[in-house]
């Protein structure tokens, strides 16, 4: 029997493995790579362990091909027609992790009958001293003296001396027969009716388990679907969805914090432009100069102050020649020359006033070109002013509002808190989290409704006493589904049988009434009945104490020729202590007492197991395996061991590759589980193909 192909998909930290192993394959991972989830399905489906067994969901894509004396076999099969080991033994093909025991000491006498079975060919059952005090218990028989126990004995005397009292009875009431046979004759058929209204109520009771058994068995699976879903809370949800929310908010801010950022460039580019605007007409003074006149002024005439004067002049020399008064002359003169001097002052200063005033336009122009007039370029120094002050306070509540949308919050406090609640739920988007939380509400909505249901026919709303409740309603199923409708009239007929019988248990109570005292019977048919039931339980009791001392020479004829198989798994060639002196150079002899294992070294020192070091009772366990497995399947098994030399030092470690090695070549299987490094390398170095997980 051989493992032809292992398949696994999606099982804990196993997103797909297959492996199609040979005679000995090693199989390696690190922690966390599924080496362990593997090893757990395969003894799931191989040797029908409880689901409690698995540390993730019952996996549902597994598919192992088995071959075995040429036929395949996959698994898991509804319908399993591959025989493997039974639970008790199951653990000769697998070896857990630094966990190598064969047996509890609980399950150590059903162990051992059920190796010796398979090794004699015969199935595995309970130990051969617990089915014979059984059947000694059962017949209420002394399993030490074969004799019964006393309140056995004083059933069988009681039983006899009432036998004896009945057959005094029915004799003496002979001229009743008639009677009696037409009660019996009614007795039969009320029987039969009986029967057929027991049969109807065993239906209806039976229909109604079957029906209560049916939705507690879907409200278990729907309370049992409901745990995969409790990391599933609505909290969650909330607050992812408020989280997403916020994250969204924190998007549009960014958004509008780039728009912000866009016209903070801009305003400063627009300030950068005015200031410089501004640093020139500081630089050149220009607001200095916005005092001169706003236009200019027209220059006066050079003509016209020599005209007057050369007129002032001519009457004042006249003034000499003719009646003209010189003192006024004089006065016109000195008039003459102030008006001419004032005037070519005035011209001079216009003079100046103009060159300054294109002075300034000039200047003016480099940053203000097309200006032509100083009212001109004092509205526009104004408006630079103004310009400047609007900028300066966009810019500045620009900031004001790029500073709030920066304090805001960030990212990298919101996907941290996602991040967390995703690895809460297993899941990585929120509308995966509410589908799941959906789909909880539909389960629990289906549970209470089958809940409803079953409280409604049992009356317990506790459900953790319903399991105990269900099974009690349970009855044996009739072997044909009756008539229902024909429950009424039956019950009828029955009425009015009973009511006959009874008119003749009348006549015949009446008839033996003075017997009745003597022999304490109630009714004539009861005395037939129990006399009968007397004769056929004595007879059983002569039989079931024959039975239990043929069982006994059985079981004790079975136990000792098994033995012979025991002892030479133990002490026959290429047997257990033949392996373990070849390992340990140390003990040289296995025992067997209390049906557990004692070592002797070469000097005839002997050791209980549980003394030894962990190493060596591993490697004492292990060697137990190969010896038991080649004699209990000479055509080849599987054995799946995890890091089973863990505890072994080097030397042991490569004596242990030789028998696994000659182990393997006698047409025998080792799959080998490890996450040690140096034990890959070993069974690479003997040549054993190696898998390896990430």
């Amino acid at each position: 029997m051989k493992i032809i192909e292992i398949e696994i998909k999606e099982y804990g930290p196993v997103h797909e493995f297959l492996l199609k192993p040979g005679e000995q394959v090693c199989i390696h991972g690190c922690n966390e790579t599924g080496k362990t989830a593997i090893v757990e399905v395969l003894t799931y489906i191989l040797f029908r362990k409880s689901v409690t067994h698995l540390r993730y969901p019952k996996p549902k894509s597994v598919h192992i091909v088995i071959e075995d004396h040429g036929t395949r076999f996959t698994l898991p099969s509804k319908k399993r027609s591959l025989s493997l080991p039974s639970v008790d033994i199951a653990s000769l093909l697998y070896v857990h992790a630094s966990q190598s025991s064969v047996f509890s000491e609980g399950t150590k006498d059903r162990f051992w009958d059920g190796l010796k079975a398979i090794l004699s060919g015969m199935e595995s059952g309970i130990t051969f001293a617990k089915l014979d005090e059984k059947v000694f218990t059962n017949v209420g028989l002394q399993p030490k003296k074969e004799e019964w126990k006393q309140d056995k004995q004083e059933q069988v005397d009681n039983d006899r001396a009432r036998k004896g009292a009945l057959g005094d009875y029915i004799s003496s009431v002979a001229e009743i027969e008639q009677v009696q046979a037409e009660r019996r004759h009614l007795e039969l058929e009320r029987k039969q009716i009986e029967a057929a209204c027991t049969a109807i109520e065993s239906w209806k009771k039976r229909t109604l388990y079957d029906e209560v058994s049916r939705l507690y068995a879907a409200y278990r699976t729907k309370a049992a679907a409901l745990q995969n879903y409790e990391r599933y809370k609505p909290a969650y949800a909330e607050r992812w969805q408020e989280l997403e929310l916020m994250k969204r908010s924190q998007a549009k801010d960014r958004t509008k914090l780039h728009l912000i950022d866009q016209e903070i460039v801009e305003l400063e580019r627009q300030k950068m432009d005015l200031q410089r605007k501004q640093d020139f007409i500081d630089a050149w003074d220009i607001t200095h100069d916005k005092s001169s006149p706003d236009r200019p002024i027209k220059p006066i005439a050079m003509i016209l102050p020599l005209v007057i004067t050369g007129v002032i002049a001519v009457m004042f020399v006249l003034s000499f020649f003719t009646s003209i008064p010189t003192s006024i002359a004089a006065i016109a003169l000195a008039s003459g020359l102030g008006i001419s001097g004032f005037i070519m002052y005035r011209r001079r200063e216009i003079h100046r006033y103009t060159v300054h005033h294109a002075r300034i336009l000039s200047k003016a122009e480099q940053i203000f070109p097309g200006v032509s007039t100083l009212p001109e370029l004092v509205a526009m120094i104004e408006q630079i002013r103004d310009e400047m002050i609007r900028v300066t306070t966009l810019l500045t509540g620009k900031k004001e509002i790029r500073k709030h949308l920066s304090d805001n919050g960030t990212e990298s406090r919101i996907d941290p808190e996602i991040a967390d609640i995703r690895g809460k739920t297993g899941l990585a988007e929120l509308q995966d989290l509410k589908r799941k939380l959906e789909e909880k509400q539909t389960i629990e909505a289906q549970r209470d409704k089958l809940y409803g249901t079953i409280f409604g026919i049992l009356g317990e709303k506790n459900d953790t006493m319903w399991e105990r409740m269900i099974p009690s309603m349970k009855t044996p199923s009739p072997t044909e589904e009756p008539d229902i409708s024909q429950e009424q009239e039956l019950r009828k007929k029955l009425t009015t049988l009973e009511k006959r019988i009874y008119d003749l248990d009348k006549q015949i109570s009446i008839f033996l009434e003075t017997q009745k005292t003597t022999y304490r019977i109630d009714d004539p048919r009861s005395a037939f009945i129990e006399y009968d039931r007397l004769v056929k339980k004595l007879q059983e009791y002569e039989l079931e104490k024959k039975a239990a001392l043929a069982a006994r020479r059985v079981f004790t004829d079975m136990s000792t020729e098994q033995d012979d198989y025991i002892r030479d798994v133990i002490s026959g060639d290429h047997g257990l202590s033949e392996y373990f002196k070849m390992i340990t150079d140390r003990y040289d002899t296995i025992l067997v007492r209390d049906k557990d294992f004692v070592v002797q070294d070469t000097r005839g020192n002997t050791y209980p197991i549980d003394s030894l070091s962990s190493g060596t009772r591993d490697q004492l366990l292990l060697c137990f395996r190969f010896a038991a497995l080649s004699r209990a399947y000479p055509e080849g098994i599987f054995l799946i061991l995890d890091d089973a030399f863990i505890f072994a030092d080097w030397p042991r470690r490569s004596k242990m590759m030789d028998l696994i090695s000659a182990f393997a070549h006698h047409g025998n299987q080792i799959l080998y589980f490890t996450s040690d490094d140096h034990t890959r390398d070993l069974f690479h170095k003997y040549g054993a193909p190696v898998t390896s997980l990430r």
